[in-house]
C-alpha cells in the first residue's frame, strides 16, 4: 500500500491523460475501421445491386425505343426512311446485346441467373426471325 502513496499527484494527472489519451486513439481508429466496412459494403450494394438496376432500365428503354421505331416504320411511305428505322432498330439490338452481355458479369443469384437464361434464350428467337 505504501506505493499508492508514494505516486505524486502529477503522476496520477499524468497517467489519467495517458489513459484519456489512449482510449482516443483506440476509439479513432474502431471508428475509421468501421467507416471502411461500412464504404466496402455501399460500395458492394451498388455494384452488385444498383448498376444492374441501371442496365435494366437502359435495356427497356431501347426496347421502347424500337417500338417506337417500328411504329413510325409501319407509319413511314418512305423507303429511305424505313431503311434508316432498320439501322437505328439494329443499332439498339446491339445496344441490347452489349448491356445484357454487361449485366450477366455482375452477381446475379439463383433467380436472376435463371430468368437471364430464360431471357437470353427468348431473345435469341426475337432476333433469329
Amino acid at each position: 500500500m505504501n506505493w499508492a502513496y508514494r505516486i505524486t499527484k502529477r503522476d496520477k494527472v499524468a497517467f489519467a491523460l495517458g489513459s484519456v489519451f489512449a482510449i482516443i486513439i483506440l476509439a479513432n481508429w474502431f471508428a475509421s475501421y468501421s467507416i471502411g466496412r461500412v464504404s466496402n459494403h455501399f460500395s458492394e450494394v451498388y455494384h452488385d445491386r444498383l448498376v444492374p438496376s441501371l442496365v435494366i432500365s437502359d435495356v427497356m428503354e431501347r426496347y421502347y425505343q424500337n417500338r417506337l421505331t417500328l411504329e413510325d416504320h409501319i407509319l413511314s411511305n418512305s423507303a429511305t426512311k424505313h431503311d434508316s428505322l432498320h439501322q437505328l432498330v439494329v443499332a439498339n439490338t446491339q445496344e441490347i446485346e452489349t448491356l445484357i452481355n454487361q449485366f450477366e458479369k455482375t452477381y446475379l443469384i439463383e433467380r436472376e441467373s435463371a430468368g437471364l437464361a430464360t431471357y437470353k434464350k427468348e431473345f435469341g428467337k426475337l432476333v433469329a426471325v
